[in-house]
């Protein structure tokens, strides 16, 4: 009965990890990137597995981006034109996905949502590549690092623990380096242009 307790928590932790990536992976801010975090923690103290949480999030976040991507395809521009709250800040996101994929193509997988690739009309198939490979990049990237910290700090310092920390943080900061900040440094220099633009008479 205990064991069978057991099995039937693990398995309805990783239903909901499954479906709280589905839904970041389909748009929604964040909310993946927590509950890796938090199932990584979890499995560095014995509760799940690290390798079914990292399989279970890269899963979740191919589906989650492929739903993004259909429902961009087939409602974005009305939902991010649609009048209202934020109405701005949506057209705003549409206009910047809209420049990062016409700079970087397939590359935009990694760095624009889900369903500004749909809105986009970035072809399927290269679309299904390139957010796998981002997906899966994302999740290791996420989970090492909180299974490593949190096993190191709990006074676990093998070396296949320090290995997993590395590997982590290594994915991090290259996602950072390589992705992030030049997202953010291409938005800047876009307002600074916006700015020094002569208004119009």
């Amino acid at each position: 009965m205990v064991l069978a307790a057991i099995v039937e928590g693990e398995v309805a932790s990783y239903v909901v990890l499954f479906a709280l990536v589905v839904l970041g992976g389909a748009g929604v801010p964040m909310i993946g990137t927590a509950a890796v975090t938090a199932a990584a923690i979890l499995a560095s103290q014995g509760t799940l597995s690290i390798d079914g949480v990292i399989a279970v999030a890269c899963a979740g976040a191919v589906l989650g981006g492929v739903l993004g991507y259909w429902v961009g395809l087939h409602w974005g521009v009305e939902l991010m034109e649609h009048p209202g709250r934020g109405q701005e800040r949506r057209r705003k996101m549409l206009d910047e996905g809209h420049a990062l994929y016409e700079r970087w193509g397939w590359l935009a997988c990694f760095f624009i949502p889900c369903f500004v690739a749909g809105i986009c009309r970035m072809r399927f198939a290269v679309f299904l590549l390139f957010n796998t490979i981002a997906a899966v990049l994302y999740q290791f990237a996420t989970a090492l690092p909180a299974y490593g910290v949190a096993r190191v700090l709990t006074g676990h310092t093998g070396t296949s623990d320090i290995v997993d920390l590395g590997v982590g943080v290594v994915l991090a900061a290259l996602i950072l380096w390589r992705i992030v900040l030049p997202r953010r440094r291409s938005r800047a220099r876009g307002s600074g242009r916006g700015r020094g633009q002569p208004s119009a008479t």
